[in-house]
């Protein structure tokens, strides 16, 4: 889930996940989250922008503020195990700050 902020707020993009089955349950072996973003004109995703450790109460939520108003952006979210793999990433809808 990606909200963008209210309008007459600084830019800002908040995004919102739930918690990997294998961070519970399943291998139980969920380390992190890394979050990736990329412009809409952009054809993929590069490194992640940051990552969030995994053990917190879901849903997870990440405030980014290192957005423009009105430029359109896409979010993905994987999470990574011990090996270290990563899940396939969950990827939001197009959103534009305000």
């Amino acid at each position: 889930n990606v909200t963008p902020n209210a309008a007459g707020n600084p830019p800002s993009v908040t995004l919102q996940w739930p918690a990997s089955f294998d961070e519970a349950a399943g291998e139980t072996d969920v380390n992190q989250y890394n979050i990736y973003r990329r412009l809409l004109a952009d054809p993929s995703f590069g490194s992640s922008l940051l990552t969030i450790p995994a053990g917190q109460p879901p849903p997870y939520q990440f405030m980014d503020n290192g957005v423009s108003a009105g430029t359109d952006y896409v979010y993905a979210v994987g999470a990574q195990d011990c090996t270290p793999s990563e899940s396939a990433r969950l990827v939001s809808a197009t959103v534009r700050p305000n």
